[in-house]
C-alpha cells in the first residue's frame, strides 16, 4: 500500500490517532494525501463562520420557496435582461470549496437584487417597478426577510464576505477537481498563494488607537490569512507534494510540463526494479507520446489501461 486519502475528518486524517496513523504503522510508505474536493477546512473564525451561516440562510430562504425564488428571478431579469436561465443563487455546499466559490460568485453578483427582493417582501418596496403581484406576504416570511436583510447589509458581513470572496482560492479549488495536469498546476499555485499571503501577513499594524480599517484587518483579514496558510500547509504537506509529483508519469502531464520526481523516486526506490534507470525510462516515455503528436491519457487509470503502454 502506497497511498491513502480522506476528507480531513480528524478520526481519519490525524497523524497521531486517526486511521492515517494506524495504516502507516503497517505501511510506512502509504503517504496521506488530503482529498482534493475538501482541501480547505471550514474556518472557525467567528466573523467568517457568521458569514457562512448568513449565506446559507439567504440561500435557503429563496431556494426552498417557489414564490420567493420567483420574485428574485423577476428582479434579476428586469435588471439584467441579457442573462436568461442564470440562477441568482446556488446552494452553499459546506464541504467542497469549488462549490463554495460558485455560490459566492452568484451571491456577489446578485447581492443588490437580493436586497431589493428582501425589501419588497418585508416593506413592500419597489412595487412600482415590479408590480403588486408579490405584495402579499405572511408574517413569518416578512420576519425572516427582515432578519436576513439586517444581517447581510451589516458592515461586518460585507467586509468579511469580501475577504472570503477575494481570497484567491477559486483557481486552485477548480483545478484540484480536474485532470492530473490541472492538479499539478494547482500545486504550483498553492506555493505562490501561500508565499503571497505570508508576505501580506507580515505587515501587521499595531496602532495605539484602532481605526475601522485596522479593526477589521486585525479581527478578520489577518486571522483569515492565518487560517488559509495553516490549512494549505496541513493539506499540502511536503510528503503529500512529493508523492503527488508522481502524476508526472501520466502522459498528458509529462508531455506538457517538466516535473521533478527525484524525491519521489528516492522515496519509492525499493518498489522500482532499476531506480537508477528511472529518469531514462521517463525520457523514453515522453518521447514516445510526443512522437504520436497526442497528449495521451490524462488520468492514472486511463494511463494504465492505454494500449500503447
Amino acid at each position: 500500500m502506497r497511498g491513502q486519502g480522506y476528507d480531513g475528518a480528524s478520526n481519519m486524517s490525524s497523524d497521531r490517532v486517526g486511521v492515517q496513523a494506524w495504516i502507516q504503522q503497517a505501511a510506512p510508505l502509504a503517504t496521506y494525501v488530503h482529498c482534493s474536493g475538501h482541501c480547505f477546512k471550514s474556518c472557525s473564525l467567528l466573523d467568517i463562520h457568521n458569514v457562512m451561516d448568513r449565506l446559507e440562510h439567504s440561500c435557503r430562504f429563496f431556494l426552498n420557496s417557489l414564490k420567493q425564488s420567483k420574485i428574485l428571478e423577476l428582479i434579476v431579469t428586469e435588471n439584467v435582461p441579457d442573462s436568461p436561465g442564470r440562477k441568482p443563487l446556488l446552494d452553499l455546499c459546506r464541504t467542497c470549496w469549488a462549490e463554495h466559490h460558485s455560490a459566492y460568485q452568484h451571491f456577489y453578483q446578485a447581492y443588490s437584487f437580493i436586497v431589493q427582493a428582501l425589501e419588497l417582501i418585508r416593506y413592500c418596496r419597489h412595487l412600482d417597478k415590479y408590480g403588486d403581484k408579490y405584495a402579499d406576504w405572511d408574517t413569518v416570511n416578512r420576519t425572516e426577510a427582515q432578519q436576513i436583510l439586517t444581517s447581510i447589509t451589516s458592515f461586518a458581513f460585507i467586509v468579511s464576505f469580501t475577504c472570503v470572496y477575494l481570497s484567491h482560492l477559486a483557481g486552485i479549488t477548480v483545478k484540484l477537481q480536474k485532470r492530473s495536469l490541472d492538479i499539478m498546476d494547482a500545486h504550483e499555485l498553492i506555493a505562490e498563494v501561500t508565499a503571497t499571503y505570508e508576505g501580506r501577513q507580515q505587515h501587521r499594524s499595531n496602532p495605539s488607537s484602532l481605526s475601522v480599517e485596522d479593526y477589521f484587518k486585525k479581527t478578520v483579514a489577518i486571522p483569515l490569512l492565518d487560517h488559509i496558510i495553516t490549512s494549505m500547509k496541513d493539506c499540502f504537506s511536503v510528503a503529500a507534494i512529493v508523492t503527488s509529483s508522481l502524476l508526472g508519469v501520466i502522459p498528458s502531464v509529462c508531455c506538457s510540463k517538466e516535473v521533478n520526481m527525484e524525491r519521489a523516486i528516492e522515496k519509492y526506490k525499493d518498489d522500482l526494479p532499476s531506480p537508477e534507470l528511472t529518469s531514462t525510462e521517463l525520457r523514453r516515455w515522453k518521447a514516445q507520446y510526443s512522437a504520436w503528436n497526442a497528449c495521451g491519457p490524462s488520468t492514472e487509470y486511463s494511463s494504465c489501461s492505454h494500449q500503447g503502454l
